[in-house]
């Protein structure tokens, strides 16, 4: 029995050393713990997901801006606009959310329901999809 209790005693000590991995604090617990608190286990998960959730931020935000250029020729009741016009007011050719292969002269591309075709120098056939 005696030795069990010195077991204990020891394996407590271990904890003791454990530092968190936010904050560096002494860690008290079970020996598998790594974050003395909520907070910091969030802080620390949260310091890790950062640059991703950053370029998802960006991407999105790029796409938004080509959804509401390409829903104002809509609006506008037309059905293609310069490509250069386009990306004076902002317009990422690269930042689409679908493309399709087509049997015709050019592929379709999309931006969430949006669609239409580029050339070289145009945006055409743009049209809300089904």
């Amino acid at each position: 029995m005696m030795h069990f209790c010195a077991m204990n005693i020891f394996k407590k000590e271990e904890e003791r050393h454990a530092k968190c991995l936010w904050c560096g604090e002494d860690l008290v617990g079970r020996p598998e713990k790594k974050f003395c608190s909520l907070a910091c286990k969030n802080a620390w998960n949260n310091s890790r997901t950062s640059d991703s959730r950053l370029m998802r931020s960006r991407i999105m935000t790029a796409i938004m801006v080509n959804y509401r250029i390409l829903e104002r020729v809509l609006n506008a009741n037309n059905s293609s606009i310069e490509l250069r016009t386009a990306e004076g007011l902002g317009f990422r050719p690269s930042y689409i959310t679908g493309y399709r292969r087509t049997y015709g002269r050019h592929d379709e591309i999309s931006c969430f329901d949006i669609r239409y075709c580029q050339t070289p120098t145009r945006l055409i056939n743009i049209r809300r999809g089904v």
